[in-house]
Parts: C-alpha cells; sequence; structure tokens
C-alpha cells in the first residue's frame, strides 16, 4: 500500500502486492520475483507483514485487509512512525487474550 504525495490517501487494490512465495530473507540464496512500479515523489510505502492481517480476536474473527485499509483511511494524514506505532496498538488490543499463533 502507498500514501501519495499529498499524505492524505491510502491506495489499495491494484496497487497492492500480494506475496506468494518463500519468507523475505530466510534463505541466503533465495531468489525472488520483482515488479515495478512508480512511486510519486513525496509519497509513502508501508509493508507489513501478514500477521497483521492474519491477527484473529476473541471471536475468532481476523483482523483482515479491510479494517487495516480503513484503519490507513483514517489515519492517512498521521506521520508514519506515529502510524505504525498506533497499528501495532490497534492489533494488540483487537487480539488481547488470543495467544499468538
Amino acid at each position: 500500500m502507498f500514501k501519495d504525495d499529498r499524505g492524505t490517501t491510502w491506495h489499495e487494490g491494484a496497487d497492492r502486492r500480494r506475496a506468494s512465495g518463500p519468507l523475505l530473507g530466510l534463505l541466503e540464496f533465495q531468489e525472488y520475483r520483482t515488479f515495478h512500479c512508480q512511486v510519486p515523489s513525496g509519497a509513502a510505502i508501508l509493508l507489513y507483514p501478514d500477521g497483521i492481517p492474519a491477527a484473529v480476536n476473541g471471536a475468532d474473527e481476523f483482523f483482515g485487509d479491510p479494517r487495516l485499509d480503513a484503519y490507513l483511511l483514517d489515519h492517512a494524514a498521521a506521520p508514519a512512525q506515529s502510524l505504525v506505532t498506533r497499528l501495532h496498538a490497534v492489533v494488540q488490543d483487537f487480539s488481547k487474550g488470543v495467544p499468538p499463533g
């Protein structure tokens, strides 16, 4: 996902790149698929682990992409560090009381 150069909108959908392959950095000589995209000057890119949308709450619901998208849209103007710190807290709160894994 990326934030536009005005810092007000997170874009998803066709711009979201889904990984389907080996874990990044797991093996020293692993080869990976590549893709190219243009990122406008002043834009931001959010890289996140699959554990964010895969987090589960006590009702056995996933945090999911829709919640992640809503969070990013609601906090689009936030500085990067604040956005990431708060996202971590939101996911922890969502999955409170549920053991990891």
